[in-house]
């Protein structure tokens, strides 16, 4: 009995060791310290170092240093090609780092302050150089190191992360470059440090995202297994007979003697595992609106279940699953009925954060609104509302804007010669951007010149949006095709201060600029209706009343 207790305590010590690093380690570098109206030198060299120090401990390293957007994602896209046979992963990107909503990019070392529209062409996206990574979970790091002095961001970024996303199971670190990279050779890349306990000892400016465990390292600790055979080992592993344990067998020996059977006992006990969280939950007897809420709950709080039908597919298990993880429950799929209060408690505190925002954002909005019609359109111009509709097009003076606009319109039509009226009611007709070019190569000082040039601008746009508004105009077509859903949608609007005129089912013109108002007011999207994410926050804030 002394023997077999003394195997256990050894197999306990090496269960709990990490595995020493393997050559597969590899590590991408995509630094700009060098952007044309100025440079960091030093930063570079910081660069350098983590480079030579990862070498060092064994890893494969490739390197993007002041590159153009096109030229590093050629980069990214061979690096990528060395995912699939590395064991351990870390990706360093340094250099002006500018956000949007939940995406976040590198600023290329040319471009030139970039506004919302251009930076998909002028950086690289730090969402998807994440995804690239969510193979590797637990063992993926990214550090994110930005340089002092970044010029300010174009027209609807801002600097920084933003809401950037982490995949499960990935570690993002971010920072100034002189808070973050001095201290990640010596600290994160120190055999059996961990991502927790280097934040731990970080500066205060330095902020961990995703996964940040305190008890499993990074780089792990090298510890031999000498006077301890495999049937040593698989015999105290099935004395032990947990999940955990045959796991711990299964790494050290993937191709041992006993792993078809370590196989064998860890799906018999997952599969109770599994089976007993099943009948757990059908044992509670969920009625459809109960398990639609619990759907509803999910999406509020970012997880995909794919439609509030009631129906627990695919998509809501791996959701419920996702949220059991995120909130450390064992990742069943299957709930409790202390997992479904708490789920309904965060999904209600989250509406309510939401709705805060909303208002305050749409309070800000407002503001915004009044100022510029004081700059711009209160003075009567054409050009000042026409400036105007441009940035607020469903604006608090929008209506009043577009009736002064027409009288304009009128005045300059009867005073207009036939032909440029002419020309101009042609150009109308056919609503195009050639038909309008057209017309002001023929009258570029014509009466309607900057009509043309704005409607341009206004075609432009609409070809930017289409797929977007297209997209949504099919989902709205599927989610609201009964007539109580349409109701739903302008009761939903009118109870939160919206106007979408008579509530009759009808979406009319009033109905599509209340959606865009509370769409631009909540952050989403904004297309006039109303697709899944629009429903889901506007039946969420019914639900919570």
């Amino acid at each position: 009995m002394r023997s077999v207790l003394k195997s256990a305590a050894a197999i306990g010590a090496l269960l709990l060791a990490p595995v020493p690093a393997l050559a597969g380690d590899v590590a991408l570098l995509l630094s700009n310290t060098d952007y044309p109206d100025r440079s960091a030198p030093r930063a570079a060299a910081a660069a350098d170092a983590l480079a030579q120090r990862l070498r060092q401990r064994g890893f494969e390293v490739s390197r993007i240093t002041n590159a153009a957007a096109a030229e590093a994602w050629e980069g990214v896209r061979r690096f990528a090609g060395t995912l699939d046979a590395a064991d351990r992963v870390l990706v360093l990107v340094q250099g002006d780092i500018v956000s949007a909503g939940p995406e976040a990019w590198l600023v290329a070392r040319y471009a030139q302050s970039p506004d919302a529209l251009a930076i998909g062409g002028h950086g690289v996206a730090l969402g998807a150089l994440l995804r690239m990574l969510e193979d590797k979970q637990g063992e993926a790091v990214m550090l994110v190191a930005s340089l002092p002095d970044a010029p300010a961001p174009g027209d609807g970024l801002a600097a920084g992360l933003g809401a950037l996303p982490v995949p499960q199971g990935v570690s993002l670190l971010s920072g100034r470059w002189d808070d973050l990279l001095p201290i990640v050779a010596d600290e994160l890349l120190q055999p059996g440090r961990s991502v927790g306990a280097f934040l731990a000892t970080a500066p205060k400016a330095v902020e961990g995202r995703g996964f940040v465990p305190r008890g499993v390292p990074f780089l792990p600790r090298g510890q031999g297994d000498e006077g301890l055979t495999e049937r040593d080992f698989w015999r105290t592993v099935d004395i032990l007979g947990t999940e955990d344990a045959y796991r711990g067998y299964l790494e050290r020996y993937p191709g041992g003697a006993f792993a078809a059977l370590a196989r064998q006992r860890l799906a018999e006990l997952e599969t109770s595992r599994g089976d007993a969280a099943q009948a757990g939950e059908e044992a509670l007897g969920l009625a459809l609106e109960q398990r639609r809420a619990i759907q509803r709950d999910l999406s509020v709080l970012g997880y995909d279940t794919g439609g509030i039908d009631g129906i627990f597919g695919r998509s809501t298990r791996a959701s419920i699953a996702a949220w059991q993880r995120e909130n450390r429950e064992e990742a069943t799929s299957y709930l409790t009925v202390g997992q479904i209060t708490r789920l309904r408690q965060q999904a209600a505190e989250r509406n309510r954060v939401l709705q805060e925002e909303a208002r305050a954002r749409r309070a800000q909005l407002e503001r915004d609104d009044r100022a510029y019609w004081a700059r711009t359109g209160a003075a009567g111009t054409e050009a000042g509302l026409l400036d105007y509709l441009a940035r607020y097009p469903d604006g608090l003076f929008a209506e009043q804007a577009n009736r002064q606009l027409t009288e304009i319109e009128r005045r300059k039509r009867e005073e207009a010669r036939a032909a440029d009226r002419a020309a101009w009611d042609r150009a109308t007709a056919a609503d195009t951007r050639a038909a309008y070019r057209r017309y002001l190569q023929e009258y570029p000082e014509g009466a309607f010149a900057e009509q043309a040039r704005n409607r341009i601008d206004a075609l432009d746009r609409a070809e930017v949006d289409r797929e977007a508004v297209e997209a949504a105009r099919q989902q709205e077509a599927l989610l609201t095709g009964l007539p109580p859903l349409r109701l739903a949608v302008e009761r939903g609007l009118a109870a939160q201060g919206y106007e979408p005129g008579p509530q009759d089912g009808t979406f009319d013109a009033r109905t599509r600029r209340a959606l865009r108002q509370f769409q631009r007011a909540n952050g989403l999207t904004v297309t006039g209706y109303a697709d899944r994410a629009t429903m889901v926050r506007l039946l969420a804030g019914q639900a919570q009343q």
